[in-house]
């Protein structure tokens, strides 16, 4: 065979045999979605009880309910940094003291959404222009509707769903 020809053949064999990426139109169950264009400038803030004085953004979250169920979940009353996260270091969530940090139990009915506020903390190592995305590890009430402990929470045993990525301004 000329060289010629076995490389068109090898090409072709090479091609066709590559798995190519499945789109995926299916939507997913639960969806963490951030607008852009509601992001606020970083600033800073004060803290509750004006202890500290941080790098800042209050970011809204919608967490959105695909299913053809009643999204049952927990979090925390105050220390929503036991279930969210962000994909690195330099822009982490702010974790401040309550005088009462309990398990709550939220609902999202199907085919509607909730939206969340979540404070952010900018790290001094962060580039401007960071972009981040932001997890949320949902730790479900059960069928039973018998509640999850703190150490699933803590331990973050769930599904961590994630946010689209987005620029923090």
């Amino acid at each position: 065979m000329k060289p010629i020809t076995l490389l068109a053949i090898t090409v072709c064999l090479f091609t066709a045999c590559q798995q190519k990426p499945k789109a995926n139109s299916a939507k997913q169950p639960y969806e963490l979605v951030i607008n852009q264009d509601q992001i606020p400038t970083v600033s800073d803030i004060t803290s509750p009880y004006q202890i500290e004085t941080f790098r800042g953004i209050t970011v809204p979250i919608t967490l959105m309910n695909n299913s053809n169920d009643t999204l049952k979940y927990v979090n925390m009353s105050c220390s929503s940094d036991e279930i969210f996260s962000t994909n690195t270091d330099r822009v982490v969530l702010f974790r401040h003291g309550c005088e009462k940090n309990v398990l709550e139990v939220h609902s999202v009915p199907p085919h509607q959404s909730e939206n969340i506020r979540i404070v952010l903390v900018v790290g001094k190592r962060s580039k401007g222009k960071e972009r981040i995305r932001v997890g949320m590890c949902l730790v479900l009430v059960k069928k039973n509707n018998s509640w999850p402990s703190f150490e699933d929470i803590s331990q973050h045993r769930g599904e961590t769903i994630w946010s689209n990525k987005v620029q923090i301004p």
